[in-house]
């Protein structure tokens, strides 16, 4: 994606190896078997203090890419419960928590590193399902990845593949969730 495009200019590292190493290392990251130094460093072959910069880089490019979506949120909030699901390490999921005060938007946040698993693993969103103690047609997912949308819709949980705030707003009034 785009934060290793920029790892791969500003540290002249070639983006095809980035992109192949990042896909045989994500899922460990995100299941939460190793660590962000650990990642970054076998994704860059770097030394220490090239694996700050990289870091200091990654959180300098974090940012809310839909910032009109939290108006929505907060409608929702009034009448569900809003619960962040992602796929994320536990230093970058600690940071963007902090950055962007995601503990106040949502009332729970259930990450793959905290869980053991990652979408589109069914097991993730059965770890999910049983957190919550609710059943897959009391959820409703919403994802930008469509295998993710996927495999929860083969647990029969109503799930939308976000494309746009747009589309999104037009579905969940097809829905009837905005009246």
């Amino acid at each position: 994606g785009y934060v290793r495009e920029k790892i791969a200019e500003k540290f002249h590292i070639d983006r095809d190896k980035l992109e192949k190493k990042n896909n045989l290392l994500q899922k460990k990251i995100s299941n939460g078997s190793i660590s962000e130094d650990v990642f970054l460093a076998e994704l860059t072959g770097s030394d220490k203090k090239t694996i700050q910069k990289i870091k200091n880089l990654i959180r300098s490019l974090n940012r809310v890419i839909y910032p009109g979506l939290l108006g929505l949120m907060k409608k929702l909030k009034r009448n569900y419960k809003l619960v962040l699901t992602n796929n994320e390490g536990k230093e970058w999921n600690e940071f963007r928590i902090n950055k962007f005060n995601l503990s106040k938007i949502f009332d729970e946040i259930l990450t793959s590193c905290l869980i053991g698993y990652s979408k589109p693993s069914e097991d993730y969103f059965k770890e999910v399902l049983a957190r919550l103690n609710i059943t897959p047609s009391e959820l409703l997912f919403i994802d930008n990845t469509i295998k993710n949308v996927i495999s929860a819709r083969n647990l029969r949980i109503v799930a939308v593949h976000f494309k746009n705030p747009d589309q999104l707003i037009g579905e969940l009034s097809l829905l009837e969730i905005l009246n």
